[in-house]
This record gives C-alpha cells, sequence and structure tokens, in this order.
C-alpha cells in the first residue's frame, strides 16, 4: 500500500509541476525578438503587465495588469478598432505577426459598463483560422487593459 501511495503522490507531483511550472520554463524558447519586443512594451507601459504564453505557438495567450497609454491621435482617427490593430502592429514581433491588415480582421465590437471588447479573428488567405483570435479590452479612454487570445504564427499548407 504503500508503494501504491507513493506512486500517486509522484504522479501529482509531476502534473502540479506541470501546470505550475510549464508556462515559466517556456520563456527559454521565446526568440530574441520577443524578448526585446516585451522590453520595449514594459518600457512604454510599465512594469506591472503579466503575460502568460501560449506553450505551443510561443506567442501571448494573455496580458494584463497594466493599461496601455491611450493614443487619442489614433482614436479620433479612426476610432478603437484602429487602436487595437495599431497595438498588435507596433507589438508585431512579439506576436509574431507578419502583417496585421491581411491576416487580421474585426469580427465584432462589444461594450458592457465602461470597457469596449474588439474581437480580431486571424485569416489566412482570407479563410478564417480556427482558435486563431485575440480579443482587445479597452477602458473609457481607449487605454488598453489586457489582450487575450491565440495566434497561429507560421501556417504552411504544401
Amino acid at each position: 500500500m504503500a508503494c501504491k501511495l507513493g506512486m500517486h503522490a509522484i504522479c501529482w507531483g509531476v502534473i502540479i509541476f506541470g501546470i505550475f511550472l510549464s508556462p515559466y520554463t517556456l520563456r527559454a524558447q521565446q526568440s530574441k525578438k520577443q524578448v526585446e519586443s516585451v522590453k520595449r512594451f514594459k518600457d512604454e507601459h510599465g512594469p506591472g503587465w503579466i503575460i502568460r504564453w501560449h506553450p505551443g505557438a510561443q506567442t501571448p495567450s494573455i496580458m494584463y495588469g497594466g493599461k496601455t497609454k491611450p493614443d487619442e491621435d489614433i482614436r479620433s482617427s479612426g476610432g478603437d478598432e484602429k487602436v487595437a490593430r495599431k497595438f498588435l502592429s507596433t507589438f508585431c514581433d512579439l506576436f509574431k505577426i507578419r502583417n496585421i491588415h491581411d491576416e487580421w480582421i474585426i469580427e465584432t465590437r462589444q461594450s458592457y459598463a465602461g470597457m469596449k471588447y474588439i474581437d480580431l479573428a486571424q485569416t489566412f488567405r482570407g479563410i478564417k483560422v480556427y482558435s486563431g483570435s485575440y480579443t482587445v479590452s479597452m477602458d473609457a479612454d481607449g487605454s488598453i487593459t489586457s489582450i487575450a487570445g491565440n495566434f497561429c504564427p507560421d501556417i504552411d499548407i504544401s
């Protein structure tokens, strides 16, 4: 009985290690451009941001814990959608995005309790990519407060 209990404890230890530590161990796989882009992002928008990485694609799956500086020039000339596109375009190395205009379409726009949510869907050769989307959350002044979703970089259809 003691041996069986020991095996269960080892299995649970491996599972817990995988759940809690794998997001941190995967950071070594980020590209040099991504590391530089994270540094630039935090220099511009504050060190409080937390970034969780998609383990397979090595792209951000969620960014939260801060607030970007509002860009009134962009917002007044193109609305919240343009702010979302500009953000992803400015930090394209972080997200591994090649062309924000060819790869993303605005799918929905929602407002709720003073917050705005812009859903961008990833496309490849005009076809929507399954599970390829980001939701950009903004407060009333146009500051981005979080980004959540997935991007599938390096799609190759042979």
